[in-house]
């Protein structure tokens, strides 16, 4: 397996400096992923791995689209 180095970078987020981590680059078209689509992170002490949803997770990111788009008609609703 290739590997990339790259360096941690900076943004401000809530007027706080954090950590940035950020890709780009003809070399994800290689490893097929594609610009739009979603993917997983995993995190673990001094690691990160970055997949394609198996199906399992498709299903849990489709649950949780549901129930943000349920949240966001019910406030809508609550405003009428």
């Amino acid at each position: 397996m290739d590997f990339k180095t790259y360096k941690i970078g900076e943004i401000y987020q809530n007027n706080k400096v954090v950590p940035s981590l950020r890709f780009n680059g003809k070399w994800l078209t290689e490893l097929n992923f594609t610009i739009g689509e979603e993917v997983v992170v995993y995190q673990g002490k001094n690691m990160i791995l970055i997949t394609k949803p198996n199906e399992r997770e498709q299903q849990i990111i489709r649950e949780k689209k549901k129930e943000k788009e349920l949240k966001q008609l019910k406030r809508k609703m609550k405003s009428l």
